[in-house]
């Protein structure tokens, strides 16, 4: 299998207009079931993005926002902020075309080995339909609380679960690493 070249690096002002459409693949499913033409969706789409790209950077104002490249072509994003004791993502996203690859497993490691480095918690909020939280569960991480739309989850430092231990046993032997 090819060696996949995965890096991040910050967001640029040029990199709106791919920000958008990877946001508008994260909600392709939910606005299927909508009876809107495709301009109808596209308006509704670009409110959300704004109000969602406006949210993020008042409540996160000191946030890492990082361009997930593979072979250096723009593939996602990660959002991430340091809060006291605890490192939070606050969102990944990432293109279809380049989903079901490993990129959010090695992503997802990287974080914790950030967070196992500098002792502190590895948190997150997932939507509680969304099978990413599968993902989340196999690499360590635990509900922490829940409501109707998200479940916080984190991993803490030092906790290895079997689960994650097994699952490990049982990936891909593709070589990858994400380099900043």
């Amino acid at each position: 299998m090819p060696r996949l070249s995965v890096t991040l690096r910050d967001a640029r002002g040029e990199d709106g207009e791919f920000l958008f459409q990877l946001f508008s693949s994260t909600r392709e499913e939910e606005l299927a079931a909508v009876p809107w033409t495709e301009e109808e969706k596209e308006v509704f789409l670009r409110m959300q993005f704004d109000a969602q790209t406006r949210h993020y950077s008042a409540a996160f104002p000191h946030m890492d926002y990082k361009i997930i490249l593979v072979d250096d072509n723009r593939a996602g994003r990660v959002l991430t902020t340091r809060l006291p004791g605890d490192l939070h993502v606050i969102d990944i996203a990432i293109s279809p075309s380049c989903r079901n690859l490993g990129i959010g497993t090695m992503l997802i490691r990287k974080l914790k080995s950030d967070a196992e480095r500098e002792n502190l918690v590895l948190s997150l909020y997932v939507e509680v339909y969304n099978r990413a939280r599968i993902l989340y569960e196999r690499l360590g991480f635990v509900e922490v609380s829940t409501d109707n739309i998200y479940t916080r989850m984190e991993y803490r430092p030092g906790k290895i679960l079997q689960d994650e231990i097994h699952s490990e046993s049982n990936m891909s032997r593709r070589e990858t690493e994400i380099t900043r």
